[in-house]
């Protein structure tokens, strides 16, 4: 979910408006955040 969406969503629900950059910053303050994981090749034993 993208940081508009978020926001979109918040609307509807509640009818607060906030900007998404608002938000992103509310949830970094909070320690949400979210990583990427890295992209590794598929293990011959999950291939099986």
């Amino acid at each position: 979910m993208t940081m508009p969406e978020l926001a979109g969503a918040l609307a509807d629900a509640t009818g607060v408006q906030a900007h998404p950059d608002a938000i992103g910053r509310f949830l970094r303050k909070l320690g949400v955040t979210y990583n990427k994981r890295r992209w590794s090749p598929p293990s011959d034993a999950a291939q099986g």
